[in-house]
Order: C-alpha cells, then structure tokens, then sequence
C-alpha cells in the first residue's frame, strides 16, 4: 500500500467511528515525566504537573457510551495527509490491519497576547480529540489548553509546547473497517516562562489509548 492508500484507509476508518458515535474506553496519561527550573516552581510540581496534564495522578480515563456524544465530539475525524507523516506503514495481523503512522514533529506557543490558537499540528489532525481550553477529555495539552489552566494564577506567563516522535497504531478490522484500538504517543516538552519571575521545563511521554470500541 502506499502512503496515500493507507491513510485514506485509516481517515475512514475514523471517519466511520465518528459518524457511528461509537462508544469506547479512554486512557490518557503522560509518564516519564521531569521538571528542570527555578527553585520556587520546584516547590509546587505537582501543581505544575496538574497544569499540564502530567504524571500519574493525573491521569485521565473516560468511558463512552455508543450514541451518548451529546454536543461533544470525543473523537475527531482524521484530516492527515502524507505531508503529515514521516512513514506509514499496514500489515496484516489475523483479521485485522495493523496500521504504523509516524508524524511530524510540531510546537505550539500561548501567552497574554496570544491566549488561544487552534490546534493544527499534524498530531491535531490524527482524530484525537483536541481543543484550546483547559478541559481533562483534550488528549494533545498544547500551549493555548495549558495557558487556560495557568492564566487564573499566572496571567503573563508564556507557554511554549513541543512533540517529537509521534506515533499512531491502529488496529482495524480488515471487513468491516471498523477500529479495534487506537493507540496515540508522542514526546512532549513544555518551557513555561514568567511565572512570577519563575520558570520551568516539563517533558514526559503522554499515552492515549482508544479500546473496546461499540458500533
């Protein structure tokens, strides 16, 4: 399969699942985390860490019923094209296609004078479910979702986010094109500055994992 051919199979596959409004159990976590910077923001890591989504006691999980969106998208269609992959691969695993996206690295960047903008990196446009505010159900914490949480407390400060190694394994069945899991993981890098004439950078592993899906 080519590039082309196995994204417009996977985007449909997404696709499908959107439109089905189908239900799922979701896990979300970011481990390996570290923190690097100024003593006082050291003192208050786990602070920071909530900020960012980081760690595992904040770690978030969510149980979709089929049917049961509401107004809420949970999951995103996929709007990937080969510009956003660096390798894509599909193999034949029993009855179901295994495919191995590999996406290109991107960055994002918050402040007073820019407290929102929209989620367009290529990880944003995998089918995750993404968004500019602080809420737990958003699976990629870029900067504008993280400065919504500081902005309350820390009004001037300035975010700058950053993924590298970004991989998505989905698991769809080869008949019916329906998912089986969706595994999303990505490097992640947050420098927050300006905080009280404080600051930090956070990096960990963030895991989302997309499972028993419902048609």
């Amino acid at each position: 399969k080519t590039t082309a051919e196995i994204l417009s199979f996977y985007n449909g596959a997404v696709s499908k699942a959107v439109s089905a409004k189908v239900g799922y159990n979701k896990t979300r976590m970011t481990d390996n985390e570290n923190m690097d910077g100024s003593a006082g923001l050291k003192l208050m890591k786990s602070l920071v860490y909530q900020f960012m989504g980081i760690g595992a006691d904040n770690m978030y999980t969510e149980a979709v019923t089929k049917g049961n969106w509401g107004d809420r998208a949970y999951l995103f269609n996929s709007k990937l094209t080969a510009a956003d992959v660096t390798s894509a691969t599909c193999t034949q695993s029993g009855d179901n296609y295994v495919i191995t996206l590999k996406l290109k690295s991107g960055s994002s960047a918050a402040g007073q004078s820019n407290p929102t903008t929209a989620p367009n990196t290529s990880l944003d446009k995998c089918g995750i479910c993404v968004g500019s505010e602080d809420k737990g159900y958003f699976d990629h914490k870029t900067a504008s979702v993280i400065y919504d949480a500081i902005a309350g407390t820390y009004a001037g400060a300035e975010i700058k986010e950053s993924y590298s190694n970004a991989t998505v394994k989905a698991t769809v069945n080869a008949t019916t094109g329906n998912i089986v899991s969706l595994v999303v993981e990505w490097n992640q890098e947050v420098t927050l500055s300006k905080l009280a004439g404080m600051s930090a950078t956070a990096t960990g592993i963030s895991h989302v994992t997309y499972k028993d899906f419902k048609y």
